[in-house]
């Protein structure tokens, strides 16, 4: 547990950046995980309710208040929870909405606003908790288990724990919130709503809890292997933190830590740990992969998600929509800007740390996102009608536009890449390249900070009076921990972009592009690369779009869907294929050997036209 506290707060351990990101990283341990065309008409039968539907239900006349709850879980672990009883006239039910937190937080004790929290991170779940309860809606919102005041070991949403746990919330609920608590057809009315972990219960609980009628899952994962250890590559950085504020935080099953030293070591997870991560997703039962024979569950949901989160990229909310679709469920999709965010690697909206845009633009109007959360659960638990119709498929280019679809665009137009030869690793030449072009101010800056032997050979090695060595070489992570962060960036994407369309007009680009590629070289044992979406704007340079990238491990033909992307781009701009062999999020997932490999073939970009 020293060890992981170090890399948290201290830095420079494993993943050797800046100081001071690693010092960002420790906040971000304790706050996170914390244009047109198609239709914009909900389903108008809105699943199987009525309009209006007529609830039974209700009592005596309540007062608006809340109140704290403990309550043994199915296996005696104390689960806690805030109750929000709304003002309700006689005989008037009320439905229930479920609300938890993110990953190493605890759940809402007060709606009071907290400026500090506001601008850390923009939590439009907990809003609409709050507009619910005024509303005249229970709100239930708990600390999870092994996080906050709840007992037990922090499990990672394991539907025989955590899903087990939402269970034993309704069952109270159902005990002592009659008979104010609303049913329908016998069976209590409940929602959800939370972001990050906080949406990890609603589709687990969901999948264990047939009484859950609607959610509302805001930055989450459809399936954690994909979301850790995409195309077989450990994502080391969000691992890091995420067990790093599980020391700090949480109770966490041992099987968390041995998985991150597992990818940190070895460079790869072993089969119990991935069989477990699995197991905690909504994949495992959209899928068909579980052992206890559970399938999807048919439930209406509204997903939100980050087009520039690196953790929960848009690809899981648009699978997890696909496979709820499947089911006869009715959903709605919206992909915003915002999400899990590291600063100073990332570009942010408002927030700081983490959060999801309150207002955004879906086609022609304006929306606000709390208010399309409540209204989507108003719809499904009361059969009340929005005031504004939520989109079936929203995606934002930017503050002041965006998209709305009948559905999320796969593939699309294909374009040819030119073969380009990348050297995989951290090559040292790369990085003395980079620092040969440094203004002379900024070399010494660094210099400076080098340990005098270091500093010596890296200056004889600039100046050109020595080769590149391995002593070099093994100081490379040293050097990178010092380097600002466009210069990294510089470093990532030089010489490796594939010019794919130059746009001749205004053209959207939205939806998940995918790739057939070919990877050839001399030594393809571990060819470990990075595949992004690249845009130069007219006479700019290269940006890696929403700073997302996938990667693949393997040579000889390859096809798999990149992360979601959303751009418009002006006439004279330039779209393309980034190939890296090297990315802060995977700061120990590289070959360790720098061999070069040549990567060529098509890619295919949803194109949606001016």
């Amino acid at each position: 547990m020293g060890v992981l506290w170090l890399i948290v707060s201290m830095g420079g351990v494993l993943f050797g950046r800046a100081r001071k990101i690693w010092s960002a990283l420790a906040v971000v341990a304790l706050v996170t995980l914390s244009a047109c065309g198609g239709s914009d008409s909900p389903r108008e039968d809105g699943g199987d309710s009525s309009f209006p539907r007529r609830l039974e239900g209700g009592g005596a006349p309540l007062q608006k208040t809340s109140y704290t709850v403990s309550m043994p879980s199915f296996d005696g672990a104390e689960i806690f929870f805030t109750v929000f009883q709304p003002e309700l006239p006689a005989n008037t039910p009320a439905p229930l909405v479920l609300h938890s937190h993110g990953w190493g937080l605890f759940g809402i004790r007060s709606f009071d606003t907290n400026p500090v929290t506001d601008v850390v991170f923009g939590d439009a779940p907990a809003a609409a908790a709050e507009k619910a309860w005024n509303e005249g809606y229970f709100v239930i919102s708990f600390d999870q288990r092994g996080w906050g005041r709840s007992q037990g070991q922090v499990k990672v949403q394991d539907p025989d724990f955590e899903g087990r746990d939402v269970a034993a919330i309704i069952d109270w609920a159902v005990d002592h919130l009659s008979p104010h608590l609303a049913r329908w057809q016998g069976d209590p009315v409940v929602g959800g709503l939370g972001l990050s972990y906080g949406g990890g219960f609603q589709t687990i609980g969901a999948a264990v809890d047939s009484r859950i009628d609607a959610i509302v899952p805001t930055a989450t994962w459809y399936d954690l292997t994909y979301s850790l250890m995409p195309g077989g590559v450990p994502k080391s950085l969000w691992a890091t933190v995420l067990v790093g504020s599980s020391v700090i935080s949480g109770i966490a099953d041992p099987f968390i830590y041995r998985a991150l030293f597992e990818g940190l070591l070895l460079n790869e997870l072993g089969e119990d740990s991935q069989r477990r991560l699995a197991n905690n997703g909504l994949a495992s039962f959209c899928e068909g992969r579980r052992e206890d024979g559970r399938t999807a569950p048919k439930v209406d949901a509204f997903f939100v998600q980050g087009l520039h989160d690196q953790l929960f990229n848009a690809n899981e909310a648009v699978w997890m929509a696909q496979c709820l679709d499947a089911t006869g469920a009715d959903t709605r999709l919206l992909l915003q800007r915002d999400g899990h965010i590291i600063p100073l690697l990332q570009q942010s909206g408002n927030q700081i740390l983490f959060g999801v845009e309150f207002d955004v633009q879906c086609g022609d109007r304006r929306l606000n996102v709390p208010t399309m959360m409540f209204d989507f659960l108003n719809e499904k638990l009361r059969g009340v009608r929005p005031a504004q119709a939520i989109p079936k498929v929203c995606i934002t280019q930017s503050t002041t536009s965006g998209v709305v679809l009948d559905a999320v665009p796969t593939g699309g137009s294909p374009f040819v890449a030119a073969d380009q030869t990348v050297v995989t690793g951290l090559l040292p030449g790369a990085v003395l390249g980079l620092l040969q072009t440094l203004e002379p101010a900024v070399l010494q800056g660094l210099l400076a900070q080098l340990p005098g032997n270091t500093a010596s050979l890296v200056e004889a090695l600039v100046s050109g009076l020595r080769n590149p060595t391995e002593d070099f070489a093994a100081v490379i992570p040293e050097l990178l921990n010092l380097l600002p962060p466009q210069l990294l960036n510089e470093l990532l994407t030089f010489e490796n972009f594939a010019p794919l369309l130059t746009a001749e007009q205004r053209t959207v680009v939205a939806g998940i592009p995918e790739v057939s590629l070919f990877v050839s070289g001399s030594d393809l044992a571990a060819p470990i690369l990075y595949y992004g979406i690249g845009v130069r704007r007219m006479g700019g340079d290269v940006g890696l779009l929403h700073e997302q990238v996938m990667p693949n491990r393997e040579g000889g033909l390859q096809e798999f869907p990149l992360a979601g992307v959303s751009v418009e781009l002006q006439p004279g701009d330039t779209i393309g294929l980034l190939i890296m062999p090297f990315h802060p999020q995977f700061f120990s997932s590289f070959a360790r050997v720098p061999t070069p490999v040549t990567v060529g073939g098509t890619v295919k970009l949803p194109i949606l036209g001016p």
